[in-house]
């Protein structure tokens, strides 16, 4: 078994843990870690995140660490918890040693999840495996947005942006917005306006097959695309941001399947 490890190099505690890891692996698999993580692990092979070929990419981190890897990296990712909320985690350090041994042994499954294929005036971006935000660039400043789907208008609005968001992401930002939990078996595209000017604006939920565009009006006011809050993207008027369904995937290693209850125990409080 061939794994990757992905930590903050810069991080004591992270880097303690992924140590740690590596303890328990000993022998028993191929270990290689992210190249900035060199310095800590002078003894094993280093690879940039969009060069590993691996089994498995392990992270230590959080939420934030899990989506960097998923950006750069095709592998499956089983993340360890050492961030605040860790939602997208799957153990937390306490854990660890039971959890390697199951990782070990082949004792797992692989949930695939949907990513959003984003397009800026037809050139391919990043893709979102949580969600991608249009926002304005300037604090305090509305944007007027028209957004359509498959070529029909939707409605034309002012707002301070709109998430863009995939059922894992519903349980981010875009929930924190207003937007619906989306159980992560479904394959949605979900959009919610920002502190939309207008009585009407609400969430919608579309088929990962449509095609979602939000496009700035010649005159609009500057923007920013922000995806997974690893990308960042200028834009200004007359700019075009199509979302879709990508081809590739987000997988995720899963030692038990407990969606609600991690949902209870992180965010029903």
């Amino acid at each position: 078994m061939r794994l990757g490890i992905v930590a903050r190099h810069d991080d004591a505690e992270r880097v303690a843990v992924a140590k740690q890891l590596v303890g328990l692996l000993g022998t028993r698999a191929e270990v290689v870690v992210k190249d900035e993580l060199a310095r800590h692990f002078p003894d094993l092979p280093a690879e940039a995140l969009d060069q590993m070929k691996v089994d498995v990419l392990v992270t230590v981190g959080g939420d934030g660490t899990i989506l960097l890897a998923l950006q750069h990296c095709e592998a499956p990712v089983f993340g360890i918890n050492y961030g605040e909320l860790g939602f997208l985690t799957e153990v937390e350090p306490k854990d660890m040693e039971k959890a390697v041994e199951q990782l070990l042994r082949g004792k797992y499954d692989v949930e695939d999840r949907l990513k959003l294929a984003v397009r800026v005036n037809g050139e391919r971006v990043p893709d979102a495996a949580n969600e991608a935000v249009i926002k304005s660039a300037h604090p305090a400043k509305m944007l007027a947005l028209r957004l359509a789907s498959n070529g029909e208008v939707i409605e034309d609005i002012r707002a301070d942006g709109v998430i863009m968001a995939t059922p894992t992401g519903s349980t981010s930002y875009s929930m924190s917005a207003g937007g619906p939990i989306v159980d992560r078996r479904i394959e949605a595209v979900i959009m919610v306006p920002l502190a939309a000017f207008k009585l009407g604006a609400r969430p919608f939920v579309f088929p990962a097959k449509a095609r979602v565009d939000v496009e700035l009006p010649a005159d609009a006011k500057d923007a920013v695309l922000v995806v997974d809050g690893q990308f960042e993207r200028h834009l200004s008027g007359g700019d075009k941001v199509m979302f879709t369904g990508s081809e590739k995937r987000a997988r995720f290693v899963r030692l038990s399947s407990h969606f609600y209850g991690r949902l209870r125990e992180r965010l029903v409080r």
